[in-house]
C-alpha cells in the first residue's frame, strides 16, 4: 500500500478546504500561526491573569486564561478590561470554565451571563463587545475556542452549521447563549492547549482537538437525519419513553441518562417529546407525579415527608412548593376531612 500517494489523493479530494490557502473577506490569506503567552497584572493589585492564545489557519483560535485574584479581593466581584473586537466576518466562539466562575456583561446583544464548569457561553458575532467580571473569592480557568462560521460550514456543510447554531440558540448574529454541556465534551477542549507538544505538533494537536470537540458537540445536540424510517424510530422511542415515565418509581434520571437508555441524542429526544406531547420531559413527569401525589393524599393519610421522598424530592418543603405552584393549594389542605378538600 502506497500510503503517501493514497493520502495525497485523499487530501486533494476531501481536505482541500482544510489544508489549502484560506482567504479573509478582503481576499488576503490568514496568518499561518500566531501564538503568545503572558502574565498581566490586574489594576489596583487585584490579582493577575495568565493569558495564552493560539491562532491557526481558518481563523481557528484557542485561548486559555488563568485568573488568580489577590486574597484581599475575597467576596468581591470586579470588572476586568472591556473586550472589543471586529472580526470582519461572523465568528462562532465558545467559552468554557475548567474551574471557577466568571460573569460577563454583553453589549451585543445587551445581556448579563454567568459561566461555570458545565455551563458554557456560546457566541455568534461579527463584532464582540463585552465586559467580563471576576469573582475575587476563587481562582478561575477559562478555555476558549473560536472558528469562523465559514470554517464551520467547511466541517458540517451549510445545513449542518445552521442546525448546530440553531440548537445552540445563536443562529442569527449577534447572539449569545449559555448552554449546559456535559463535562466529557468540555474536557476535549480543555486539553487542546497541551504543553506536552511543541511547535507544529502542538498546533496540529490543538486543531485536532477543536474538530473532535465540535464533532462531539454536534452529536450531543443534533437529531438523527430526517429520513422517514428514522423519524418513525424516534417516534417509537418517544412513545416508549412516555410509558416509561408514567410507570417509573423514584427520582427522575438526568436527560443524558434517558437519552443513552433510548438511543438518541439528548437534544433530539427532548425536542421530539415536546413536539409530540406539548411539554418537556421534566414538565410532563413533574405534573404526572404531582397528580399521583394529589390522589394519594385524598385517599390516605400518608405523611408528606414519605410522599416527598418517594417522589424524588430532596426535602418536603420542595415538594410542598411544587405542589402549590401546580394546584394553587397546599397538599395538607386536601387531606380527607379537611374543609375545602
Amino acid at each position: 500500500m502506497n500510503y503517501s500517494s493514497e493520502m495525497s489523493e485523499f487530501t486533494t479530494r476531501q481536505l482541500a478546504w482544510l489544508l489549502g490557502p484560506v482567504l479573509d473577506p478582503e481576499g488576503k490569506p490568514y496568518p499561518s500561526v500566531q501564538a503568545y503567552s503572558e502574565v498581566v497584572d490586574l489594576p489596583l493589585g487585584k490579582g493577575n491573569v495568565t493569558m495564552e492564545k493560539l491562532v491557526l489557519p481558518l481563523g481557528a483560535t484557542f485561548s486559555r486564561n488563568k485568573y488568580k485574584p489577590n486574597p484581599s479581593q475575597k467576596g468581591n466581584i470586579f470588572p476586568l478590561d472591556a473586550f472589543i473586537c471586529d472580526f470582519g466576518m461572523p465568528v462562532f466562539y465558545v467559552h468554557t470554565m475548567r474551574i471557577g466562575k466568571l460573569f460577563s456583561h454583553e453589549l451585543y446583544p445587551d445581556l448579563d451571563v454567568a459561566i461555570s464548569p458545565g455551563q458554557d457561553l456560546f457566541c455568534n458575532h461579527r463584532v464582540r463587545h463585552c465586559v467580563p467580571y471576576m469573582d475575587g473569592t476563587h481562582a478561575a480557568e477559562m478555555v476558549g475556542f473560536g472558528l469562523s462560521v465559514e470554517g464551520l460550514q467547511g466541517l458540517f456543510g451549510q445545513a449542518g452549521t445552521g442546525d448546530l447554531l440553531r440548537a445552540l440558540m445563536i443562529e442569527e448574529p449577534p447572539a449569545v447563549c449559555v448552554q449546559n454541556i456535559p463535562r466529557s465534551i468540555n474536557s476535549i477542549l480543555h486539553s487542546a492547549l497541551s504543553n506536552t507538544f511543541m511547535g507544529g505538533l502542538r498546533h496540529t494537536h490543538a486543531l485536532a482537538k477543536g474538530i473532535e470537540y465540535l464533532s462531539a458537540l454536534y452529536s450531543f445536540l443534533i437529531a438523527v437525519p430526517p429520513m422517514e424510517h428514522k423519524k418513525g424510530k424516534l417516534r417509537e422511542a418517544v412513545h416508549s419513553l412516555h410509558d416509561y415515565l408514567l410507570n417509573m418509581d423514584g427520582k427522575l434520571p438526568k436527560l443524558e441518562n434517558l437519552a443513552e437508555q433510548f438511543g438518541y441524542p439528548p437534544h433530539a429526544l427532548h425536542l421530539a417529546f415536546k413536539e409530540h406531547y406539548g411539554e418537556s420531559i421534566f414538565s410532563f413527569t413533574t405534573g404526572n407525579r404531582l397528580k399521583q401525589a394529589r390522589d394519594a393524599i385524598m385517599v390516605q393519610d400518608i405523611p408528606l415527608k414519605v410522599l416527598a421522598m418517594r417522589l424524588g424530592y430532596s426535602h418536603v418543603n420542595h415538594f410542598n412548593s411544587a405542589f402549590k405552584r401546580y394546584f394553587h393549594v397546599s397538599p395538607g389542605s386536601l387531606r380527607p376531612g379537611k374543609k375545602g378538600g
